[in-house]
């Protein structure tokens, strides 16, 4: 390679040195898939491992899962029944005590990049609290405060609330990338390629 295209090529930034904690969110009825997401298989292992293995490969060390079941990760279960992934979100801060950076991605994203998620992350700057997709609350990242888990348990609490991920980060200062994910979540089995 030239000297000048040395110069011009993109380096790709390493992730900061704070640990940064990956949440799976995982506990989902599975309704549409009429089967347990976490378990079907991706190229020969499970949808669980293989988001494990995209979190490791954005530099995570620390794995947590959103499951009402055991896993080898450390596992939270959900502290308000049918409270969807905003419930594994609390549950993740609050019963895991992780007020760490963190990398939230959804079960049902096996195709999804790691490059994808440390750019949530370097996109990230002081001022910004979260930061998403555009149009795209999952993934995201989200640097913990005790008042988010304050209003998350609010939102949680609340039964005229709406129960999604996408209406906490618009009530915080989240960051949207000026460009939208191009990976698909899989809610189906017909959706499966």
């Amino acid at each position: 390679m030239s000297e000048r295209m040395q110069k011009t090529a993109k380096i790709q930034k390493p992730m900061p040195q704070q640990a940064i904690t990956g949440l799976i969110l995982a506990g989902g009825k599975s309704a549409r898939m009429g089967t347990d997401k976490a378990l079907l298989d991706w190229q020969g292992k499970t949808w669980l491992a293989q988001m494990a293995e995209i979190l490791q490969q954005a530099g995570v060390s620390n794995i947590v899962v959103s499951r009402n079941s055991i896993t080898q990760f450390t596992t939270v279960n959900d502290a308000f029944i049918d409270g969807g992934p905003l419930s594994g979100l609390y549950s993740a801060i609050k019963q895991a005590d992780i007020l760490s950076p963190m990398l939230v991605v959804p079960i049902d994203m096996p195709m999804l990049c790691a490059s994808a998620l440390t750019e949530l992350v370097e996109s990230t700057d002081n001022i910004d609290e979260a930061s998403c997709y555009q149009n795209s609350p999952l993934p995201f990242f989200i640097k913990p405060t005790q008042q988010h888990i304050d209003l998350l348990f609010d939102q949680l609490s609340n039964p005229d609330s709406k129960k999604s991920i996408w209406q906490f980060l618009k009530k915080i200062n989240t960051r949207q990338l000026n460009k939208q994910i191009d990976t698909p979540n899989f809610n189906s089995l017909k959706d499966i390629p």
